[in-house]
């Protein structure tokens, strides 16, 4: 059995995560990537906001690159930023914002020193 994708966590078909180390950590920053700050009751500084700077300015993925910073750092211990990313795609942008937006994470997992890197469509 292939098992279940519920609430940003999958589930093997027993019901137990058994992820990797990196498959664990990657799990963890979609999760908090794609959170609105508010989202979380018990903390409701947790999250990313990414979705406020999609579909705008560059500028405006300026600011979600520091989101994402601040967000990695307070909230992933496991993980040891090193570059992010954005990319916004040619075919689908117009003038001033808008199109596919792919973010690149490049992070060093802390428990081991490997270097990896994250893609990230939003």
């Amino acid at each position: 059995m292939k098992g279940v994708e519920m609430y940003g966590l999958h589930l093997k078909s027993w019901g137990r995560r058994n992820l990797t180390l990196k498959e664990d950590v990657e799990q963890s920053l979609g999760v908090l990537l794609r959170t609105r700050k508010g989202e979380k009751i018990w903390d409701p500084n947790y999250g990313c906001d990414l979705v406020k700077y999609l579909d705008r300015t560059n500028w405006h993925l300026q600011l979600a690159i520091v989101a994402i910073l601040e967000s990695v750092t307070r909230y992933e211990p496991r993980v040891k930023l090193l570059r992010v990313d954005v990319h916004r795609d040619a075919q689908t942008v117009d003038q001033s914002a808008g199109g596919r937006v792919t973010l690149q994470l490049v992070y060093r997992l802390q428990p081991t020193g490997t270097l990896e890197t994250m893609l990230l469509a939003a």
